[in-house]
Order: C-alpha cells, then sequence, then structure tokens
C-alpha cells in the first residue's frame, strides 16, 4: 500500500493533472485507514492474550503486561495532595495572573507587515451564506460547557428559524462594511485547571481554560472555514500538518 502512495505521489508531482492529486488523495486515505485498522488490531490482540493469562491465573504475567502497557500510555494519574488554602491561592492573585498572562503586548516592525506581498485568492470574503452557518452548528461537539450565557449549541441544532436568524445577524454586520461582533458575544468565562503537577500555590501550574460563547464559536468556524480554503490554494502538496484529511505522519512514507 505504501509503495502505490509513494507511485501516486510521484505521478502528482510529474503529471499535477487534477486525476493524479484525486488518486494520491485516495492512497493517503487507505493509507490512514489501514493505519487504524492495524491499531484496533494490536489492541484486540493484546485484550485477547490478557484474558488468556487471566483464565490459566498467570497474574504475575498479566500485571505485568497490563504494567507494560500502561507504562506506555499517557495520562497515568498523579498521586492524591491536599488541596491549597484560601490564602495560597486566592481569586485576586488568580486574576492578576491570568491577565498579566494574556494581556501580553508585543513590539513589531510595522513595515515588516507592509512588505509581505499580497497573495491573490479566488475565495469568496463575502458574508457567510446560510448554509456556511448551518454546516458551522451542525459540526460542534455536544456536551461541551457554555459560555457565560449559559446556553449550550444543543439548543441551536436542529432548528432552522436559529440559523437564519444568526445568518441575518452575521449579513449585517457583513453590510456595514466594519463588521464587529456584539460585546455579549466576546465575553468569555475562565476556569483554572490545575497541571497535575507541581505545587498547588504555584500559578504557573494552573491552566486557563476560556469558555467562549456559542455564537462567537459559529462566526469564528465560518470564517476559519474560509481562511482553510484559501490555505489549500497557498499550500503545496509538500505541507502535511494544520491540514484537513491529512497528518504528518504521512511524510514518513514520502521518499
Amino acid at each position: 500500500m505504501s509503495t502505490k502512495r509513494q507511485r501516486a505521489f510521484l505521478d502528482f508531482h510529474r503529471l499535477r493533472t487534477p486525476a493524479s492529486r484525486t488518486q494520491y488523495k485516495h492512497h493517503c486515505a487507505l493509507m490512514r485507514k489501514r493505519m487504524r485498522e492495524m491499531e484496533i488490531c494490536w489492541w484486540e490482540k493484546q485484550a485477547e492474550e490478557m484474558g488468556q493469562l487471566n483464565k490459566a491465573n498467570r497474574s504475575h504475567e498479566f500485571f505485568e503486561r497490563v504494567r507494560r502497557i500502561a507504562k506506555e500510555m499517557p495520562n497515568r494519574g498523579i498521586k492524591k495532595r491536599p488541596l491549597p488554602s484560601e490564602e495560597q491561592l486566592s481569586l485576586p492573585k488568580m486574576t492578576q495572573h491570568f491577565e498579566e498572562l494574556l494581556n501580553l503586548t508585543r513590539e513589531y516592525d510595522s513595515n515588516l507587515i507592509d512588505g509581505i506581498p499580497e497573495i491573490r485568492t479566488t475565495i469568496d470574503w463575502s458574508a457567510p451564506t446560510l448554509a456556511e452557518v448551518q454546516s458551522a452548528i451542525t459540526r460542534m461537539k455536544n456536551n461541551k460547557a457554555p459560555g457565560p450565557s449559559g446556553v449550550p449549541v444543543e439548543c441551536l441544532k436542529g432548528s432552522l428559524p436559529v440559523a437564519q436568524t444568526i445568518h441575518r445577524e452575521l449579513e449585517l454586520m457583513w453590510e456595514n462594511g466594519d463588521p464587529k461582533l456584539p460585546d455579549e458575544w466576546k465575553e468569555a468565562t475562565l476556569i483554572a485547571l490545575y497541571k497535575k503537577k507541581g505545587k498547588y500555590e504555584d500559578l504557573n501550574n494552573w491552566r486557563g481554560i476560556v469558555l467562549m460563547e456559542v455564537l462567537s464559536k459559529i462566526i469564528n468556524a465560518t470564517i476559519c472555514d474560509k481562511l482553510q480554503k484559501a490555505g489549500e490554494e497557498i499550500c503545496g502538496e509538500e505541507q502535511h500538518g494544520f491540514r484537513r484529511g491529512r497528518g504528518t505522519v504521512e511524510c514518513a512514507f514520502i521518499p
């Protein structure tokens, strides 16, 4: 399979035709599917062998196999520690820490930005269509914590009137010539989570998770779709990372 994929990759770079590109993507998809199947088969084999060890009362070998597998897996857990006191982690200290961490001011030379050549694309940068808004809502994951308003994404899915209302609001923002989000859409809730390592009282060992408004996520998703389409026109076939439907592991099969 890897030989066919390599041959398709070489044919695409030699011919540069839509058919060769489609053939190359097809072999990439087959390679990813095969790798997933191999991973599933490996886990099934491990489970079967561990079941046989358990039935044969070979407990030493059974737990040795469990420890070896668990050692290779991430997030093995942490030792329980006493919770920090209110003096160690007070709200003002936590607020000041994340304000300094997230509100950085960086200096840069504006001439460098002006010197970047403009790249022309065929992407339509007009207001998102109703279909694009519906697609953004459908792709959003369920069972996610809502933003400050408390409205989860499940309340928006499957409702055409809701999608039409959001679409009209986006059209109005684009028609004004300077699309700006309402202040309510830009609000978010910051939750501090312990990183499971280091001292509790050290604020650098806490990670800030921002819970955005679901409406803000929708407009971000529509803009991200347009940027991804533009990126597909700009990036070459050698770029695999940070692209939909691809992975850096594919570079390992390139001759």
